[in-house]
């Protein structure tokens, strides 16, 4: 059996949920692992080389700010994805109020993390097409790393092969415009798609996890961005504006931009993150302190914004 199927795999427990089923924690010869359930695939045994001929090239992608593929396990007429472990989803940071905690210096080193994972990806293949903050793993050491999880193979065989209408539900709010609407470019991913949905993702960093147009439904989002929506800049952003708030987030906005081209690549994207970060001062308990403050009022502001719905 080639070293695309794995065998030797226990899986344990229900962790969290992705795309197209549940995420769970094993071990695959003895050593921890993350299995991403892919629904119903091997209930269609024609279609599975189709993805297994994916897995060879993605299980090469190895580097700090990505996490590796071992390969792929079938398990009760379903497929799964096996990925090296990770200690938690980077959302469950900012679960129950706990977004404070992190100002914005450390959110900046989040986001370059992603930044770097993104460009080592794209410079492997042509575009992901899955990047979120649900999408994104932490690893807890002395200064944590942020991984990012690939989820190109789903897109593929789901938005290639399978579903294309799940991908499209699921993601639409980080997909770009052209890549979102029926024609040419339709779900073909590159670097200045991922660049979009980097952008999107940076937001939801910034704003401890919220949602992304929040107000505006999964039907209507294309529309609306056709129109000159975009999101709004983080309050973090705003309260830290003269300690690179306002660099960091015109880097950001740069991301949204109609024309693909214009967009930058994420080489640029990290080395201009980086500088910015350099010059950025440490995070002070006082940061955390206004940053807890007007994280608050974000909460207040949905929860009255749900009561008058």
């Amino acid at each position: 059996m080639s070293s695309v199927f794995l065998e030797n795999c226990v899986i344990s427990t229900r962790v969290g949920v992705c795309c197209f089923g549940g995420v769970y924690s094993g071990t695959y010869n003895g050593t921890q692992v993350a299995f991403k359930e892919l629904r119903k695939m091997a209930a269609d045994s024609a279609k599975l080389p189709k993805l297994s001929a994916l897995v060879p090239k993605v299980q090469q992608i190895i580097h700090p700010n990505v996490v590796q593929l071992y390969g792929l396990y079938i398990h009760d007429n379903s497929v799964y994805t096996v990925y090296k472990r990770y200690d938690g989803p980077l959302e469950k940071l900012f679960r129950n109020g706990k977004s404070s905690n992190y100002g914005l210096k450390e959110r900046t080193h989040f986001i370059i993390d992603v930044a770097t994972g993104m460009e080592y990806i794209t410079s492997a293949q042509s575009g992901d097409g899955t990047l979120s903050l649900r999408n994104l793993g932490y690893t807890k050491d002395s200064n944590s790393v942020i991984t990012v999880i690939i989820g190109g193979l789903d897109v593929s065989y789901f938005g290639k092969v399978y579903d294309t209408s799940l991908v499209r539900s699921f993601a639409r709010k980080w997909t770009s415009p052209e890549v979102a609407k029926e024609g040419d470019n339709h779900l073909k991913y590159n670097e200045k798609s991922d660049v979009w949905s980097f952008g999107v993702t940076a937001w939801e960093i910034l704003n401890g996890g919220r949602v992304p147009f929040e107000n505006v439904s999964t039907g209507d989002i294309l529309k609306k961005v056709e129109e000159g929506l975009r999101l709004e800049e983080p309050k973090i952003t705003q309260l830290f504006k003269e300690n690179g708030g306002e660099k960091l987030w015109n880097i950001i906005a740069m991301c949204f931009e109609t024309d693909p081209e214009k967009r930058p690549t994420f080489t640029q994207i990290k080395e201009q993150l980086q500088n910015v970060y350099n010059e950025m001062k440490e995070d002070t308990k006082e940061d955390l302190k206004n940053i807890k403050e007007a994280e608050k009022v974000d909460e207040d502001d949905e929860e009255e914004e749900e009561n008058n719905y």
